[in-house]
């Protein structure tokens, strides 16, 4: 009988916890949808790259922030269009983030489960991303702001 991987749970406050019973069995983690939320700088990269870690043939990571980065940086229509809200402080609007992800979940393609670190931030996103993808699992990193505030800092 195969063993299991073990699973990574989080606490109330956000720490990951290792348990030796998992709730899902490795071979159900593929093709599951998981989202990180949480306020900017409270650990959602972190956190998404230790379960990448311990699932990486399960889970593609796409980090909407590293994809809009990526986007612009390759000068894409996508990228060109978010750089005119980003470098007036505005930020990038829904319809055009949705697309983002759009064009980010076709790149991947269905064989692993999506690990969606930082989308959706709105309600018309979630309503977005209802519409076209099935949600397993929600993770909300529920940081106090002082403690983000603390680690920003530190950086």
């Amino acid at each position: 009988m195969a063993t299991a991987a073990p699973r990574l749970a989080t606490s109330a406050r956000s720490r990951l916890v290792r348990t030796s019973n998992p709730v899902m069995p490795d071979t159900s983690i593929k093709k599951r949808t998981t989202l990180i939320l949480g306020k900017p700088g409270g650990g959602k990269g972190t956190i998404s790259n230790k379960i990448i870690q311990d699932f990486t043939p399960h889970f593609h990571h796409l980090s909407t922030g590293d994809v809009l980065r990526q986007h612009v940086r390759e000068e894409t229509e996508i990228g060109l269009q978010a750089h005119e809200h980003m470098k007036t402080g505005g930020l990038v609007p829904d319809e055009l983030m949705v697309r983002l992800l759009d064009d980010a979940k076709e790149k991947v393609g269905d064989e692993k489960g999506l690990l969606l670190d930082g989308f959706p931030r709105t309600i018309e996103q979630a309503a977005a991303l209802d519409k076209s993808i099935s949600v397993d699992l929600v993770i909300n990193l529920d940081v106090p702001t002082k403690t983000i505030v603390e680690r920003i800092s530190d950086r």
